[in-house]
């Protein structure tokens, strides 16, 4: 919903209750298919919003600390392409977990046919 018309979203004010309940979900997911979703959506609806209302560096932590997904593989290409759009959008982020932007961008290209 959010990638499909963000100003919409954030405009009337889903954006808080999108990610409450994404929290929500989180701290009650025991299926690794569901907490690569939650994350996944996470990243885009940062990917989207002009506000920050998602800290980069939240975000970068969780996703090198789940990366690469074990339930739901096919999230990993969203998922790198979010962090090239943090390059733009967070520059310093980026800059200081090169490494591991890098390491999931490449196993992302490399295992796409995994994917």
């Amino acid at each position: 919903m959010f990638e499909l018309n963000p100003s919409v979203m954030i405009g009337k004010g889903y954006l808080p209750r999108a990610l409450q309940h994404l929290q929500n979900l989180q701290s009650e997911a025991v299926l690794d298919v569901l907490k690569d979703n939650i994350l996944s959506a996470c990243a885009k609806i940062y990917s989207v919003d002009p506000n920050k209302t998602v800290p980069a560096s939240v975000l970068m932590q969780q996703i090198l600390e789940k990366c690469p997904f074990k339930g739901d593989g096919e999230e990993m290409g969203p998922v790198s392409c979010v962090l090239t759009i943090m390059t733009e959008k967070d520059p310093e982020v980026v800059s200081a977990n090169m490494e591991g932007v890098l390491k999931i961008i490449v196993d992302t290209i490399l295992n796409a046919d995994k994917y």
